[in-house]
């Protein structure tokens, strides 16, 4: 019997990534789709791939839902099913439950230290931690909004950038550039409405380049084949490419070793990606997520299944200490579905669009083994292409 895999998450473009990247290396993959509001269960593009056996519907706010479907529908005699979260809120509640799952699944986690992938979540923890090890990371405040509540800001300097002090409390919608006082106080304010808030105050940093790296570790091994460069970030979906390079590792070696250094401090066993910025001569760390990044398909494209590893790790037929894999190459990458919800956002033109799609090395959408989700997804550009005429008409 093949071995399962079940992918977990909300993107379906990054659940693609997955899908044939675990199914071209002969794994039995079974999707469960996470969503907001109220659980739709028609099946989207990425689940009409050839390599996913089963598909299952959880809301993303339902993390009980969420294991009785594991416990339910994805345990099997003979083999532990392996899952990849690919959202910090499937990752956090796998971590949550994990004495429930460990009799029947193998899935990320950190080695016994009594802190934990959900503990690990939190920005500010992660921060001390790069300033320990010798990374440098913007200064940061922790506020806690209670009942309405507002905290005092006499110590913030000015401009600042919110965020989600843990990235499953609140997501992108609160990235915030705040000028002054006024501003932030607003922002807070807009966070509270939705009940208590953890937010994460930076000082504000004029980003020059970012970067992203996507690994692996086992807790002692760190694998880190490359560098990821962000060309054109979306406008719509912010902190996310819409163009990036996959770059070697040459230049960035030292860097590297803090990385890696930072990975292994952290105790995790599973795939993840680190988020930095370079400003005025200088690296800034800025968050490591315990997941799969979806841009980590410019790695599997460039002949690195990280997945696959995880999953060959993970039921004992791979030896981390023993891989020798890198980037050797540059090449540039598009990711479609945010190049597509920019293009219906009307923030890029059609001929951007198709000029993006056309000069990249890689993509992410076509496949000459699996052909459907491609054609799908041909239908999704033509109605946002007319949804950009239609409202370029109507502005006129």
């Amino acid at each position: 019997m093949k071995q399962k895999v079940v992918i977990i998450g909300h993107g379906y473009l990054s659940r693609l990534a997955l899908i044939r990247s675990l199914g071209q290396a002969g794994y039995d993959v079974i999707v469960i789709v996470t969503m907001y509001g109220t659980v739709n269960t028609k099946k989207p593009l990425d689940c009409y791939s050839q390599y996913v056996s089963g598909v299952h519907y959880c809301n993303a706010k339902d993390g009980e839902g969420l294991i009785k479907i594991l416990l339910n529908y994805c345990v099997f005699d003979g083999q532990k099913t392996v899952i990849i979260p690919d959202s910090d809120w499937s990752a956090s509640i796998i971590d949550d439950n994990k004495d429930t799952l460990s009799e029947h699944f193998l899935f990320p986690c950190v080695e016994d230290d009594g802190v934990g992938v959900t503990k690990w979540m939190d920005k500010e923890r992660q921060k001390e931690l790069a300033r320990r090890i010798g990374l440098t990371a913007p200064r940061t405040t922790a506020l806690h909004i209670k009942n309405g509540e507002l905290p005092s800001l006499g110590n913030i300097d000015y401009p600042c950038f919110t965020k989600a002090l843990a990235t499953k409390g609140g997501g992108k919608q609160w990235f915030r550039r705040c000028a002054n006082e006024e501003e932030l106080s607003k922002a807070l304010v807009s966070f509270s409405k939705a009940g208590d808030a953890d937010v994460l105050v930076e000082d504000y940093i004029e980003i020059e380049k970012e970067f992203a790296v996507v690994g692996l570790t086992d807790g002692e091994t760190v694998i880190i084949p490359g560098v990821i460069q962000f060309v054109e970030n979306c406008q719509r979906h912010l902190g996310i490419a819409r163009i990036g390079k996959i770059l070697p590792t040459y230049g960035f070696e030292e860097l590297i070793k803090l990385f890696i250094e930072y990975v292994k401090e952290t105790r995790f066993i599973g795939l993840f990606d680190i988020d930095f910025l370079y400003s005025k001569g200088e690296f800034f760390f800025c968050e490591m997520n315990f997941r799969y990044g979806g841009s980590g398909y410019a790695y599997t494209k460039s002949g690195i299944n990280l997945p696959a590893m995880f999953a060959e790790m993970m039921s004992g037929r791979l030896d981390l200490h023993n891989a020798d894999v890198a980037i050797h190459e540059g090449k540039t990458y598009v990711n479609e579905r945010m190049l597509l919800d920019d293009l219906t956002a009307r923030n890029i033109s059609i001929r951007d669009f198709n000029h993006s799609m056309n000069t990249a090395d890689i993509r992410f959408v076509p496949d000459s083994l699996d052909k459907e989700p491609e054609r799908l997804f041909r239908r999704l550009v033509i109605k946002g292409k007319m949804k950009y005429i239609l409202k370029k008409l109507l502005r006129r």
